[in-house]
């Protein structure tokens, strides 16, 4: 990755690092700094360009265009139970914290499973020295989510992320699986598979492009980036990484799942009203 240097007084920055070790001045946030590293980028245009060109040998692109406008209005969502969502909606001081950040509080205690195990192999090797100040979502074209995560989707304004998120080709777990990446190697990660919210378009044309026919219509579009499998483990997404906190001024609207038990709806209830306190919208799905 190539050297960043403060503005201010020159000095370089280490890739982890927020802030100017040196003089302390604000610097961009490390994940973006990652994504928009100039190897990285490079990696990634070939892989786009690639994408446009099969796409015009085989008389879809305009299909493909069609499908890269809509990527562009995309939004980064996020999905938890309806007892967490309702905690952050208690006032904007209740923040939506990392896993590593609740660990470290004590109020969550690692299951020790597989998941978590490989979870702090694959974000140390993807956010290096930061992985503690990353959020994850996942990119959705209708404000749909994966319910595998919880029964609440929560869909985050653009303006209050768009400066701080990256997007990521998957999760980032199965990622380091799928690429059969040793832990001797994590520090040399394949390149091309993330970009800056900026370039999302990008990195979803370059991995879903040969799901695209001529006979694609718009509407197809919302399932082929986002599928819901029976487990996490199968679900396939765009990752989105967020550096730093996230309040209910967060977010923009929310769907919830529907529900049958009525103690549940009784919970419901109040929490749209503490929802409609902040201006966030509220509506049951299917």
């Amino acid at each position: 990755m190539e050297k960043l240097k403060c503005s201010h007084c020159g000095f370089v920055i280490p890739p982890s690092s927020s802030y100017c070790p040196h003089c302390a001045r604000p610097s961009l946030y490390p994940n973006v700094n990652a994504a928009n590293d100039i190897e990285e980028k490079e990696a990634l245009k070939n892989r786009y360009n690639n994408a446009i060109s099969h796409a015009k040998s085989l008389k879809y692109y305009n299909i493909l265009d069609e499908f890269e406008k809509s990527i562009k209005r995309s939004k980064a969502v996020i999905n938890r139970s309806i007892l967490e969502t309702e905690r952050i909606a208690t006032n904007e001081n209740q923040l939506y914290a990392s896993f590593y950040k609740l660990i470290e509080s004590g109020v969550r205690i690692p299951e020790g499973n597989k998941w978590d195990k490989i979870r702090v192999l694959a974000d140390d090797a993807i956010f290096p020295g930061y992985k503690d100040d990353i959020r994850f979502a996942c990119l959705t074209l209708d404000g749909m989510g994966l319910f595998n995560y919880g029964e609440v989707t929560m869909i985050l304004k653009e303006i209050m992320i768009s400066h701080r998120a990256s997007v990521f080709e998957e999760n980032s777990v199965l990622f380091m699986e799928h690429h059969n990446i040793k832990i001797s190697q994590s520090h040399k990660l394949p390149k091309g598979y993330r970009a800056s919210w900026y370039d999302r378009h990008k990195l979803c044309i370059a991995k879903h492009f040969k799901e695209l026919k001529t006979d694609t219509n718009n509407e197809d579009f919302p399932s082929i980036i986002l599928k819901e499998g029976k487990t996490t483990a199968e679900d396939i997404f765009i990752e989105v990484h967020i550096w730093g906190p996230l309040s209910i001024r967060s977010f923009e609207y929310m769907k919830i799942k529907k529900q049958k038990r009525k103690t549940t709806k009784v919970i419901l209830k109040a929490l749209k009203k503490r929802l409609e306190n902040y201006g966030v919208s509220f509506k049951e799905v299917k």
